[in-house]
């Protein structure tokens, strides 16, 4: 059995244990894509030892008493290049749900629209220290809390700490 393992991985151009397994990263964002700072769960597959894909989900709250509330549900998809030190493209979509409290009305609304993203991440294989930062762009057009100009994009600097297991 150990014989055919040897073989497969070396068939495949392969050494045991050369490409990374998948990895798992919670960490938290300040601004990006859940506009004010959101609590994410990230999955990595390594394509190769250098190529990375991630798939993430988080969730962001803000409110005041006297202006707003929000909440946003961010979704994307990037890939990532390097060894630790990696830079990162992607993109993904953000349910945003705005609540104005003074409002005669009560109005809220919510809004999906589409982001992209750019950036650095420092992120070790096997766990550890999870550090990202770049710039998010998003088509917000008429989203309530945005610009009303349905042309406008808006765009977002984030900063993210965390831990991969």
């Amino acid at each position: 059995m150990a014989l055919f393992c040897s073989w497969g991985a070396l068939a495949f151009g392969q050494e045991e244990g050369e490409i990374p397994g998948p990895t798992n990263t919670l960490f938290f964002e300040a601004l990006g894509q859940g506009i004010f700072w959101s609590a994410n769960y990230e999955h990595t597959e390594y394509g190769s030892e250098h190529l990375a894909f991630h798939m993430r989900v988080g969730f962001g709250i803000w409110s005041t008493s006297t202006i707003s509330s929000f909440f946003s549900l961010p979704i994307t998809f990037s890939a990532s290049y390097g060894d630790i030190h990696r830079a990162e493209l992607g993109a993904g979509f953000l349910f945003y749900n705005y609540s104005e409290s003074r409002a005669v009305d009560g109005r809220v609304s919510g809004t999906l629209f589409p982001t992209l993203h750019a950036g650095y991440r420092m992120q070790k294989e096997y766990g550890g220290l999870f550090l990202r930062a770049g710039m998010m762009v998003a088509q917000v057009g008429d989203a309530p809390g945005f610009s009303a100009d349905p042309d406008d994009w808006g765009f977002n600097p984030y900063i993210c700490v965390g831990s991969t297991f």
